[in-house]
């Protein structure tokens, strides 16, 4: 059975990814593929050792039957903490500040692990790898969110995420998961001509040139609370 170190994991949502021992690429472990006795806590730390059962999932590769066999080894390499100092969602790139006070990294929007985009001084965790010009942020994980958490049973399919109205378009944070669905001002209906962060919207879901995309998007209730 593969063994592996745990990169991260947040246990607010329930996922995070390992580093095979056998040095390949990274895997997606979801808490639900965690083995513990009866009752315990379905979570991570950092360091960990752990054997797992190599499979499929939506991300691509995936840690399946995830079990701990180990405490933190100390030449573990472990996710980073910081603070997004600046990202240009047209141009799908910025930089993060890790804690630790060594140099800026860049982050590629194809590193972010929810899709879509982070904003300037948002919290997020990460891991370093290295890219054409140096290192760079890999499986970058947003935290603490300002965006509303889904509310069960209005109606809705999502939560705006972040929305340019200058530039007409955004996206939207699915409430069963997964990547952000980009949504273009066009998409809009009921005679919406902008959406706010923090928005619920129901919508439906067609491919893009961009990949998943939103069409016939209708306000469902407004991010202050007032329905729409």
């Amino acid at each position: 059975m593969p063994h592996a170190v745990v990169r991260w994991f947040d246990p607010d949502r329930g996922f995070g990814f390992l580093a095979p021992d056998d040095g390949g690429e990274d895997l997606f472990v979801h808490a639900s593929e965690i083995v513990v006795a009866a009752g315990g806590p379905k979570i991570l730390r950092e360091g960990q050792a752990v054997e797992f059962e190599a499979g499929e999932g939506d991300r691509g590769p995936q840690a399946l039957r995830v079990r701990v066999t180990g405490e933190a080894a100390q030449d573990s390499a472990l996710g980073l903490l910081g603070t997004v100092v600046w990202y240009e969602p047209s141009k799908g790139y910025g930089f993060v500040a890790p804690d630790s006070g060594v140099a800026q990294i860049f982050v590629h929007s194809s590193a972010i692990v929810t899709g879509g985009v982070v904003t300037e001084g948002q919290r997020v965790a990460f891991l370093v790898g290295e890219g054409e010009r140096g290192p760079q942020a890999e499986h970058l994980l947003p935290l603490g969110s300002d965006v509303a958490r889904p509310a069960a049973g209005d109606g809705a399919d999502g939560t705006v995420s972040w929305y340019d109205e200058g530039k007409g378009f955004g996206f939207v944070t699915p409430d069963t998961g997964g990547d952000d669905v980009f949504v273009h001002a066009r998409s809009l209906g009921d005679g919406l001509t902008w959406l706010s962060e923090g928005d619920r919207v129901a919508y439906e879901v067609v491919q893009g040139d961009r990949g998943p995309q939103a069409r016939d998007v209708h306000l469902v209730q407004g991010a202050a609370g007032a329905s729409g």
